[in-house]
């Protein structure tokens, strides 16, 4: 059986070495050059940022192991009339270990993400996809533009023009 839990600094290690896992699957080349650099940046961002309000991540596990995570990032840019709070939200590291996809675990992980930053009242919430993630993220009402995909709450984004 699946659980699900948000992630804690308990968790930093195994998530450092998931990242370089989940990069070299999505960028090999450039995160082969860059490997040693890039996991110690995420440590220290991690070390830096988790169990606060800038940033949250989720874990699915199985038997006390992470099989797939999800985060989602928080930060704030100056109100105008299409952002009217100026809280935006950026999700990340959709990630399934290869044995453990196609059982749904990373639309039960990017959907803990989404409701993460609907409940902290995001204006919009972005994205990268890869072309495996492109359709659940669609599903959720994300759209593509010219560089990601984003999601916009009609709660606080402003349509009229």
């Amino acid at each position: 059986m699946i659980s699900y839990r948000k992630a804690g600094k308990s968790d930093i290690d195994e998530l450092v070495r998931i990242r370089s896992i989940f990069l070299e699957e999505y960028d090999r080349e450039n995160h082969l050059n860059n490997k040693e650099n890039v996991d110690k940046e995420v440590e220290k961002y991690l070390q830096k940022f988790m169990d606060t309000e800038i940033f949250t991540g989720f874990v699915a596990e199985k038997d006390d192991k992470i099989v797939g995570t999800s985060a989602i990032a928080f930060y704030d840019i100056l109100p105008a009339a299409l952002y009217m709070n100026g809280k935006l939200g950026y999700i990340s590291n959709v990630f399934v270990f290869p044995e453990y996809r196609k059982q749904g675990i990373a639309k039960k992980l990017f959907e803990l993400a989404v409701n993460e930053g609907l409940d902290r009242n995001c204006s919009k919430l972005t994205l990268h996809a890869s072309k495996d993630g492109e359709p659940v993220y669609k599903k959720f009402g994300f759209v593509k533009t010219a560089t990601e995909m984003e999601y916009v709450n009609e709660k606080f984004y402003n349509t009229k023009k």
